[in-house]
């Protein structure tokens, strides 16, 4: 039996996490720049650390599923005349690819949701 609750409280909390930094990034921060220093925090506007930390998880995020890419065809190149291993490492080629469609997709939902709240779309 499906569990409807349980998916939407899923489904709910993931849109929690996508809009709040949208939130904070058209938030006005600059009135708190001035007290960041003293407690060792960057002083930077919000859009620019959430910028960056996007970017860097998107680094990663890439660097894993080229390093993905490459583990898999060594199994699948290695698994010699055993089918077992080739078909594991098709699969596992199908899940990175699909690994990177949905990530990539996530990003390209928040950077849209964020120019059309900009208005430059």
């Amino acid at each position: 039996m499906i569990n409807f609750k349980k998916i939407n409280r899923i489904i709910f909390s993931g849109l929690a996490l996508l809009l709040i930094p949208l939130a904070t990034i058209h938030a006005d921060w600059a009135t708190g720049l001035s007290n960041a220093d003293s407690f060792g925090l960057p002083n930077a506007l919000a859009e620019t650390i959430i910028t960056n930390f996007l970017l860097w998880i998107l680094t990663i995020f890439t660097v894993l599923a080229v390093l993905s890419f490459v583990v898999n065809g060594i199994m699948f190149f290695t698994a010699g005349a055993n089918s077992d291993n080739a078909e594991k490492a098709k699969k596992m080629v199908v899940y990175s690819i699909l690994g990177i469609v949905i990530g990539l997709s996530g990003y390209i939902i928040i950077t849209l949701i964020d120019d059309i709240l900009m208005g430059t779309i």
